[in-house]
């Protein structure tokens, strides 16, 4: 594997709030214009204009049990409508001044989800699409006066679980996924505006827990993984192995750039469901194994998880069954953000790193790897791109509280290598994805606070402490530029802000793109 010129500086990971000199950002505060006037004079019927200070509480209400956090990320409609998924298996419809509008489903009955409802997404025609587990797990589409249009499920695979956030395209097919969780087996689904599977699906795969992203070209990609269950060998190693420390990087060993190659022996194999595959080879860290007893074995035997490499699924145009490539990884493999032809991918293991792949031509092409210092909290986003350098901001929040700004590569032919703007250490442990508005800030939330910063410099601007109830989950951030979170008692809060919606120039500025959860890429 070729090495390029050291990028990652440890030392800067380790010693956090520094503005490291010479690797300014390439927008400078010009960039963003104050207040976002241009972007708010596109929008004349913002609905629940500004009123408050920014960095100001403007209401909270309870949408779940004291017991159920809201972990997931609300979804707001063209209207203000802030649309929540619960714990509880509900769906709650809440306006921007904080009144409940309805809740799914209401008094009159319906199908109530019994665990884990996903993060709804709001379609181009004001449709709420959402799901989770019942029995079988389902798929609900729910008008915006709160009906069911139709519901769909796992049918025959009834014990498949829902794995994730559906996405909707630009013609109004639906993409979701069941089979989340260490199993052998998932489902790719796809359905039209009337809820009726798309021929061909649903798709054989592995397990995904990830929600799909849409590429430009109405391509749909998934990430699959699952675990593999064999026999132990007679005389297992004394002791048995185990988990190995992270092996976090140091100021006196700064780990360099990586430049994965795309394997030139790899051979297409057939998979079982007939999809063509490659192999693309990114760098690979050690399998771990562990030893289990199954209680029922008579006489007992020791099985052990072998952990199969991660797949990439591509769908097109809604045709099945699309293609799988394997990807040389068996950590969590996540899919992050899209920018072109370009998926950013988070890898979640004892060596955290972002990773991104060129789809321009198939087999995907590895452009970058960035080592972390500890897990992203949901996903990264993106800015803006300079189509002339072919280099994109790129800003995460990671689970101890660093907040990092960098440029990177967003085009196969970017001559520049990744490169640091700055990293902020903040209070409390991150839970969000940066959310990026179009005043040049980004806001953030970790446990204890939701935080204002200045997307030039990282200079802080204002902090709201939500220490008693913090944040649970990602915020969005609705048109009128109020940022909504939900916390670990269930309550939803808005906060408002300076901005007047999420950047309109950025590629990605928030962690399913945009208010509405597509997923989706582009217009």
């Amino acid at each position: 594997m070729g090495q390029g010129s050291p990028w990652f500086s440890a030392g800067l990971i380790a010693v956090t709030s520094i503005l490291l000199g010479g690797l300014g950002s390439m927008l400078g505060d010009a960039a963003y214009p104050a207040g976002g006037e241009s972007a708010r004079a596109s929008r004349q019927d913002v609905p629940c204009p500004r009123t408050a200070a920014p960095g100001t509480v403007l209401w909270t209400i309870q949408v779940a049990s004291g017991s159920s956090p809201l972990t997931h990320i609300p979804a707001v409609s063209d209207d203000g409508t802030v649309y929540v998924a619960t714990g509880d298996g509900l769906l709650d419809a809440v306006d921007c001044q904080g009144r409940l509008k309805w809740e799914y489903p209401g008094p009159a009955g319906g199908l109530r989800l019994t665990r884990n409802a996903r993060p709804p997404v709001v379609g181009d025609d004001g449709t709420i699409y959402f799901g989770g587990n019942s029995e079988p797990a389902v798929l609900i589409a729910i008008t915006a006066s709160g009906s069911r249009r139709w519901l769909t499920s796992s049918r025959r695979e009834k014990f498949l679980p829902f794995g994730a956030s559906p996405a909707v395209d630009r013609l109004g097919r639906i993409y979701a996924a069941f089979g989340s969780g260490p199993r052998e087996v998932g489902r790719i689904g796809a359905y039209g505006l009337d809820g009726q599977p798309l021929p061909g699906f649903p798709v054989l795969t592995r397990s995904i827990e990830q929600a799909p992203l849409l590429l430009p070209g109405d391509r749909a990609v998934f990430v699959s993984r699952t675990h593999r269950f064999e026999v132990a060998p007679t005389k297992l190693p004394s002791p048995l192995p185990s988990r190995v420390p992270s092996r976090t990087p140091t100021p006196t060993r700064a780990p360099p750039t990586h430049t994965p190659e795309v394997s030139p022996t790899a051979r297409p194999t057939l998979f079982p469901w007939g999809i063509g595959s490659a192999v693309v080879r990114l760098p690979l860290t050690q399998n771990h194994f562990v030893a289990i007893t199954p209680p029922t074995s008579k006489p007992p035997r020791l099985l052990v998880p072998v952990t199969l490499p991660a797949q990439l699924h591509i769908v097109t145009g809604g045709m099945a069954p699309g293609q799988t490539f394997d990807l040389d990884r068996r950590e969590t493999v996540g899919l992050s953000a899209v920018v072109g032809d370009t998926v950013i991918m988070q890898v979640e293991d004892f060596t955290p790193r972002l990773v991104a792949l060129s789809l321009a031509v198939l087999p995907p092409r590895p452009l970058w790897e960035h080592i972390m210092r500890a897990n992203v909290a949901s996903t990264a986003v993106l800015g803006r791109l300079d189509t002339a350098g072919g280099m994109v901001e790129l800003v995460y929040l990671d689970t101890t509280g660093l907040l990092v700004s960098m440029n990177v590569p967003a085009l196969p032919g970017a001559a520049a290598p990744p490169r640091y703007n700055w990293a902020r250490s903040l209070v409390g442990r991150g839970t969000s994805a940066p959310v990026l508005g179009d005043a040049g800030i980004v806001y953030v939330a970790t446990e204890t606070q939701v935080a204002a910063l200045r997307r030039a410099d990282g200079a802080q601007v204002w902090s709201v402490s939500l220490a008693g109830d913090g944040p649970a989950g990602s915020m969005t951030m609705g048109p009128n530029g109020t940022l909504y979170v939900g916390t670990r008692l269930g309550r939803l809060v808005a906060i408002g802000t300076e901005s007047h919606g999420l950047d309109p120039q950025a590629a990605w500025p928030v962690e399913r793109h945009d208010a509405r959860n597509s997923g989706r890429a582009g217009p």
